[in-house]
């Protein structure tokens, strides 16, 4: 039988006088803490006691001044007066030493013992207790990212932060759709077996279908059946009669491509041997080579000049290209090609290999004097006009500036008249013993120069009869042609 006091460790005695005690004591006077056995408060020089208001038991330190921490006894010197004095979650107690909260440590607490296990520096944050789990945990250096999963991961603001149709949470972290991954659900976990680069296309988030796809890197281009494909808007994008269906073109038997472009039998023409493409021929219903040069026609398996097939077409030419310029060119080399004829004929000595002298011609493969020059010591000089007595009565002859002109002036006897002057204002000569008149008119073979003088044309009636190498041939005053030599040469009969 119990009475009041025999009861331990806030038990107390009921009426029928057996000791009721608290949970986590037992015994016939509760006088058992249960949590003593695991706490081994003797090991550290401490004893087991049962905190009434915890319901549980803790080791009290035998030594002054002494507070249990993890497991043995430590001298304590600092003290708190207040909860605030502690850190971590811990309180002042009342022997005003701080009571830490388990997984911190130190005389305020200051320590957390599970930094060690967490490496918060390798992932450029920081250790520190968390109260509320009661654990220890990482705080990211960097105020844009935040702890999860064991590393620092970037925080977002909007659903727009995270990509490829992830959305940010409300720990403001990106939620990602499966099949993407990443701080900001950037990386698609499947492009790597799309193998999209081999088809020049790249690897992309599908958030509808929620798949890994290939977009293709041209735009008129879609990706279809593991393949880029062009597209189409109208039949006309389709090449050889094809058809534009549903965007993509139809062909023809014969025909395939992405704008059925590449025809069966072209395999056989093999037009890119000539420089020429493969097209259809839509009356003909066949396909030909056409020159990818507008400048050629396709012809005999090659592409010529539009010039070399429509210019150079006798048989003894061959057509060529010289500095980019094609020119028909004659088998024999003596023969140059007169494209007015479309023949070859005989190349002209004259130009190529007859080289004359001073004031020669080259003419009919010989060399002559010049027109109105003479074969005089030797030399082609110039030809004296005078000698033949071109001008009229009461006049002299004096050669002109130009090589055949000649100009007639009066002589000393006779004179200009004029009614003040005594002179003719055209410069006609006044033959004494007439009537005293001006001439309206030059003599025969005469013409009026701009300064009034008559002068003779002979010159410019020079004529082309062949007086050979050492004459010349003028037109007399009746207009006959007329021979004239050399003084060493003697004109021959006709």
């Amino acid at each position: 039988m119990c009475k009041d006091g025999d009861c331990k460790n806030g038990g107390t005695c009921g009426k029928s006088g057996v000791c009721e005690c608290l949970e986590g004591t037992s015994g016939k006077y509760c006088e058992l803490v249960e949590d003593c056995d695991s706490l081994k408060c003797a090991d550290a020089e401490a004893d087991c006691v049962f905190d009434v208001e915890k319901k549980k038991g803790f080791c009290a330190c035998r030594g002054e001044n002494q507070w249990y921490v993890d497991g043995k006894c430590v001298k304590v010197t600092a003290t708190c007066e207040k909860n605030e004095d502690c850190k971590n979650g811990g309180v002042c107690g009342d022997k005003r030493v701080c009571e830490c909260l388990k997984g911190t440590s130190g005389e305020h607490c200051e320590e957390v013992t599970g930094c060690k296990d967490l490496n918060c520096e390798g992932i450029g944050a920081e250790c520190f207790f968390d109260t509320e789990t009661r654990k220890a945990t990482c705080d990211c250096i960097d105020g844009s990212q935040l702890y999860m999963n064991e590393k620092c991961v970037a925080k977002c603001d909007k659903n727009e932060d995270c990509k490829n149709g992830g959305i940010c949470g409300q720990k403001r972290v990106c939620q990602c759709l499966e099949g993407t991954t990443g701080e900001r659900c950037e990386t698609v976990t499947d492009c790597k077996d799309m193998k999209c680069e081999n088809i020049s296309a790249e690897c992309v988030f599908d958030t509808e279908i929620k798949k890994a796809t290939c977009a293709c890197k041209d735009a008129t281009k879609l990706y279809v059946n593991d393949k880029c494909v062009k597209t189409c808007e109208k039949d006309d994008d389709c090449k050889n009669l094809g058809e534009c269906v549903a965007h993509f073109c139809r062909c023809n038997p014969g025909a395939y491509g992405d704008d059925c472009i590449t025809l069966d039998s072209c395999d056989s023409l093999k037009c890119e041997f000539a420089d020429a493409v493969c097209i259809y021929n839509e009356s003909k219903n066949e396909p030909f080579c056409k020159c990818k040069d507008d400048r050629f026609i396709y012809e005999n398996k090659k592409c010529i000049s539009k010039f070399c097939a429509t210019e150079c077409f006798d048989s003894r030419t061959t057509c060529s290209s010289i500095n980019g310029v094609d020119v028909c060119i004659c088998n024999q080399v003596s023969k140059y090609y007169d494209y007015a004829s479309h023949t070859c004929k005989e190349i002209d000595k004259c130009l190529t290999e007859i080289e004359c002298g001073k004031n020669e011609i080259c003419s009919k493969e010989k060399c002559r004097c010049k027109d109105y020059y003479e074969y005089r010591n030797y030399e082609c000089q110039r030809a004296d006009m005078c000698r033949h007595e071109p001008c009229f009565n009461n006049t002299k002859c004096k050669a002109g500036e130009e090589a055949g002109s000649i100009i007639c002036e009066c002589d000393h006897n006779h004179a200009y008249y004029n009614t003040k002057r005594k002179r003719c204002e055209d410069s006609s000569c006044f033959v004494p013993h007439r009537k005293k008149s001006c001439y309206s008119k030059c003599p025969l073979g005469m013409k009026r120069n701009e300064d009034g003088e008559c002068e003779s044309i002979y010159y410019a009636l020079w004529c082309g009869r062949d007086c050979g190498p050492y004459g010349w041939c003028m037109k007399d005053y009746k207009g006959h042609d007329k021979c004239y030599c050399d003084p060493i040469f003697a004109a021959m009969k006709d």
